[in-house]
């Protein structure tokens, strides 16, 4: 899966999980990110800078989709 189609369906997922989907707080955020690695993995296949550290990726991972939630929140 692309990134484009991973950050589709990720946001929504977020919009039938979360307790308010216009809300940017961040342990909701946090939260839905660790659900989603746990119950979706599949929609964190995309390349990031650092594949080479999963550590570092999984880091790029979660400022991306922080990033989605945030702009998708300030509508």
């Amino acid at each position: 899966m692309n990134k484009n189609e991973s950050k589709r369906e990720i946001l929504i997922e977020w919009e039938k999980w979360a307790e308010d989907p216009n809300s940017d707080n961040y342990e909701q955020m946090d939260r839905f990110y660790r659900w989603l690695s746990k119950e979706r993995p599949e929609l964190f296949t995309w390349k990031t800078p650092s594949a080479d550290n999963p550590i570092q990726e999984s880091d790029f991972r979660w400022q991306d989709v922080r990033g989605w939630l945030n702009i998708r929140t300030k509508k």
